[in-house]
């Protein structure tokens, strides 16, 4: 009885230790926050995508609230806006900013804790007339029709088709042959 006890005592140590650090193995308060903050060309749009991951194990962080702020030179903030959960541990957002200029964007999760920043630089391009510009004169010219750019598709089309009727004439050539070889 006793050579079944030792073995049972350190069985039971082992099963109380792995249950004690079953916690090792959670999920951390801290979290990695990777940002990607693109402007776009012609108006004050940023293309805003956030990677959130756990900082002890690197696993991705699904359902969280990740928000964006940002802030000018001046100081003047927006109101933070909350991103898109798109799986798999991806935030997306599109920020629109009030005015051109250079801002600092911010993204935050709480749960875990976590923030990750971009400088971004917006500039609008000035509006295009709506008013046509004068012209006084009107330049017409005539269209060659033996060197016409419309040529370039209809040659291709006229190319495919003589290579099927080829294509098919050939294959009719050669069933007609087969047939003939085999009755004779």
């Amino acid at each position: 009885m006793l050579r079944f006890r030792v073995p049972l005592a350190v069985a039971a140590t082992l099963l109380a230790f792995a249950v004690a650090g079953a916690d090792a193995g959670a999920h951390s308060d801290q979290g990695l926050l990777a940002l990607t903050a693109e402007a776009a060309a012609d108006a004050r749009v940023v293309m805003l995508v956030a990677t959130l991951k756990y900082a002890n194990d690197g696993d991705v962080v699904p359902n969280a609230v990740v928000t964006a702020t940002a802030t000018d030179a001046a100081g003047a903030s927006t109101a933070p806006m909350t991103l898109a959960d798109e799986g798999e541990g991806r935030y997306r957002a599109e920020l629109v900013l009030p005015s051109d200029g250079t801002w600092n964007v911010t993204v935050r999760s709480e749960d875990p804790a976590a923030s990750a920043s971009a400088r971004v630089t917006v500039k609008t391009r000035p509006p295009s007339s709506t008013t046509p510009a004068p012209s006084s004169t009107l330049v017409v010219r005539p269209v060659d029709t033996e060197t016409s750019e419309d040529d370039g598709p209809n040659l291709l089309v006229r190319g495919g088709a003589v290579l099927a009727v080829v294509l098919l004439a050939g294959g009719g050539y050669l069933l007609v042959r087969r047939r003939r070889v085999g009755g004779n």
